[in-house]
């Protein structure tokens, strides 16, 4: 068991390293393709009710592996972000993990995402359940509470005015990659501002379990305008 998920972190980071920059901004499901996940929008995990977006740690650590992140390529310093999580009890603690930006490779459009100097992929945070959250400098430059900060909950997103009734930033998905699904993993894609392209960051977190209700929401899809989501 060790051996097998020491093979797959080795074979997702490998993909990550060789896979290549392109020009423009691709679709979140073109970004799936690249990287082998056998997911579409319609595998997303869509759940309701006061733990959605939570998640518990079930191993000794929580990790986060960075995929792929797109930006604008003419203003990189705005097109940094911070992730960070958050206890369930505890939402205004923002304990910030590791920030991607322009000195990440030197690009804003980038796979397999350096982290800044002085962040972390790995973390505990505790028994208790938690989110996590993402800011982008770009709507947050001082990467503050007050500021604009999405979370995995949809119900702390409907206090930023602007977003509306659109207040899913965050998409969840099962890791699936060759056909096999491996437990405890998860694939999170980000929408930072209101377009729902959802590749403003797409990430790996294993060693979680999501906490789901005992109701799942309605497989629909959200008309949103400008969405790619088709």
């Amino acid at each position: 068991m060790k051996l097998h998920k020491q093979l797959l972190s080795f074979i997702l980071f490998m993909a990550c390293l060789a896979a290549p920059i392109i020009a423009g901004e691709p679709t979140l499901e073109d970004v799936f393709s690249i990287f082998g996940f056998d997911l579409t929008w319609q595998d997303e995990i869509r759940l309701k009710g006061p733990m959605q977006g939570l998640f518990v740690k079930t191993g000794r650590q929580v990790e986060i592996l960075p995929i792929a992140k797109f930006g604008d390529d003419d203003e990189l310093e705005k097109a940094a972000i911070r992730i960070g999580y958050y206890s369930s009890s505890k939402t205004d603690e923002l304990r910030w993990l590791f920030e991607c930006d322009e000195a990440s490779n030197g690009q804003a459009q980038i796979y397999g995402i350096a982290s800044k100097p002085g962040g972390v992929y790995s973390f505990q945070p505790g028994a208790e359940p938690f989110g996590l959250y993402l800011q982008c400098h770009a709507l947050n430059q001082n990467f503050s509470l007050d500021g604009e900060t999405v979370r995995t909950q949809n119900k702390p997103n409907q206090l930023i005015e602007r977003f509306g009734v659109d207040i899913r930033k965050a998409r969840i998905f099962p890791y699936r990659i060759h056909g096999q699904t491996k437990p405890g993993w998860y694939v999170v894609a980000w929408e930072a501002s209101s377009n729902n392209d959802y590749q403003d960051l797409i990430f790996v977190i294993r060693g979680v379990r999501l906490i789901e209700s005992e109701k799942k929401e309605t497989r629909r899809r959200e008309l949103v305008e400008g969405a790619q989501i088709t």
